[in-house]
């Protein structure tokens, strides 16, 4: 889906579109089955846990009308909430499974619904001084149920009036969980239904009262809600606060610093556990931010030991993870380990910024410099005109833009990404040739590279070596085999690739052999060949040839303009642009 979505945003080509939009929209409805069959089998073994927390029933009711609105409006449906503005503010329950009910009973309210509206109210039966019992209410004027059909309403797999439904989508597993959640918290679902007319679903749930506050009129605390953000987002400087930041990947670290240049933080690096464990030792970080892959000592095992030193000055610091792992359920894993936070790879300036707001502590926080223009939120894309950047096969300037900032960091940035392509590559190849024995080192190390492509905004390079990091995980070698040295090629090419950008003196084009008629024409002529079949894989094929070789002058002038044609599957402008060259 990721990758669909890229399709999605660089390609021109209305047909190219047209099937890209059809995967995502297949992509989602897998996604959605595969999710719910998931829930529907960790309910049936057992596994699946309420979990009550701390929650804000403003906040949850407005994430889940959000999400909801825009099928409705899809639809023309109106969407009426209403909430009772006596409710309590904050509440103790499972905010996600309660999301995830009124969720299903929304997507369902609103896929049957052909004309009119859907109703979502919340209000309240009875209470006590530190609980309440919630009454929600799902209605639509939708074409209801039959009382004969009822019963296939909360069976697995099955759906209502199927000769009338056959058109719309769903597995018939959303309801039956909904019905096993709310057993699982004490509830149970009421429906009321007239067919051709509509039907209401309810439920209570108790809830334990945190805060007595009203909840107030929701509208106004959603515009409260977003001028929150908008002012938790602003940038804020911490001259006094000492950060220390452990990743064996110095491009990775150069990022993390750049990020945090306008913020005046004082920070260390470290390039490993022992290094780190040494510095903790010796001096008092008011945060350690700390690398999970690393060679030799990982995160983990630094992190453990930093903490046991109870007469050390970093025995309270708190230290948060740096991983690109951030799979489902990767967060609880690494607090389990003993991490105080997570923060995934590569990292959005936002979220950076976000964690130390939490853990700095708060006198050390200082407001920034108010801007010259207030209007302007500093985001870091705005200060970037992505039209400035030339068109380079494989990297997406607006991903740059928003994990890098401004323009001086992604220049500098990518020249460091560029300097190291050989090592990195040197280092990979000399891991995997002592496979299976360098496995563990195979894996740390495309982790990295996966990393740091990915920061530059090279996504297919990114997800080639997630690939890779998984099949080193798993030990699947036979996939390693496979993809390693088209991977090692693909990262090699981005020497050519990024060498006209930034300038780069080095292997200069006379090292090059000289192309003959007959090769360029073969080449070209395969090019030509693979773009009208849409033959992605040979198209890059052949742009990878021509670029091996030194090309004429009447071919090299318009080299970066045919590479990009063939990049947004231009068909036309490639043909124009090869019989220039012939």
């Amino acid at each position: 889906l990721g990758m669909d979505e890229m399709i999605l945003r660089e390609s021109r080509e209305t047909k190219i579109r047209e099937y890209a939009a059809d995967i995502r929209s297949a992509g989602r409805t897998l996604l959605s089955l595969i999710n719910d069959i998931l829930d529907l089998s960790k309910i049936e073994s057992g596994k699946m846990e309420i979990v009550p927390v701390e929650y804000e029933l403003s906040s949850m009711i407005n994430d889940v009308v959000n999400m909801i609105r825009f099928r409705a409006e899809d639809k023309d449906l109106e969407l009426v909430v209403n909430v009772l503005p006596t409710l309590p503010s904050k509440l103790v329950g499972d905010d996600v499974r309660i999301r995830q009910i009124l969720m299903n009973l929304l997507t369902n309210a609103v896929k049957y619904t052909r004309v009119g509206t859907v109703w979502l109210r919340v209000s309240s039966l009875e209470g006590s001084c530190e609980n309440i019992k919630l009454h929600f209410e799902v209605e639509d004027t939708g074409i209801g149920i039959k009382a004969e059909e009822m019963d296939k309403l909360f069976a697995s797999f099955e759906r209502i009036d199927l000769e009338r439904n056959r058109n719309i989508e769903g597995t018939g597993l959303g309801m039956p969980i909904t019905l096993r959640l709310l057993d699982l918290m004490g509830s149970a679902l009421e429906v009321k239904s007239e067919y051709n007319k509509g039907s209401v679903f309810s439920f209570d749930l108790d809830q334990r009262i945190v805060d007595k506050t009203p909840v107030g009129d929701l509208e106004k605390k959603v515009a409260e809600a977003a001028s929150d953000q908008k002012i938790y987002s602003e940038a804020f400087t911490a001259p006094d606060a000492n950060i220390l930041v452990v990743d064996d990947n110095s491009m990775n670290r150069k990022v993390f610093v750049a990020l945090l240049k306008k913020n005046q933080i004082n920070i260390m690096e470290s390039e490993n556990g022992l290094d780190s464990i040494a510095l903790a030792s010796h001096k008092k970080f008011d945060i350690i931010f700390m690398d999970h892959m690393m060679p030799g000592m990982d995160g983990v095992e630094a992190m453990k030991r930093i903490k046991e030193k109870k007469d050390g000055p970093c025995a309270d610091t708190p230290i948060i993870v740096l991983t690109a792992n951030a799979v489902a359920g990767a967060r609880e894993k690494y607090l389990e380990d003993g991490f105080d936070g997570f923060l995934s790879k590569p990292v959005v300036s936002e979220k950076l910024e976000a964690v130390i707001r939490e853990f700095l502590p708060k006198e050390m926080i200082k407001p920034a410099p108010a801007p010259e223009d207030a209007s302007v939120v500093d985001s870091g894309v705005s200060e970037v005109d992505i039209d400035e950047f030339p068109v380079i096969f494989g990297i997406d300037w607006k991903i740059a833009a928003m994990r890098l900032g401004d323009r001086n960091t992604i220049d500098s940035i990518l020249e460091e990404f560029f300097s190291a392509i050989d090592l990195q590559a040197a280092k990979l190849q000399e891991h995997r040739e002592g496979i299976p024995a360098t496995l563990g080192d195979y894996e740390i190390q495309v982790h990295g590279m996966k990393s740091t492509s990915g920061s530059v905004g090279i996504v297919p390079l990114s997800g080639m070596a997630a690939v890779l990091e998984k099949a080193a995980y798993d030990g699947d070698i036979a996939t390693i085999e496979k993809l390693h040295d088209v991977f090692i090629a693909e990262w090699k090419s981005y020497k050519d690739r990024l060498r006209e950008y930034l300038h780069a003196e080095d292997d200069p084009e006379d090292d090059k052999e000289e192309i003959s008629d007959e090769i360029l024409d073969v080449l070209l002529s395969m090019l030509s060949s693979a773009m009208e079949s849409i033959d992605i894989d040979g198209a890059d094929e052949a742009i990878e040839k021509l670029s091996a070789y030194r090309l004429p002058e009447r071919v090299a002038d318009r080299f970066e303009e045919l590479k990009a044609a063939v990049t947004q599957l231009d068909q036309k402008l490639t043909s124009e642009i090869i019989a220039d060259m012939r």
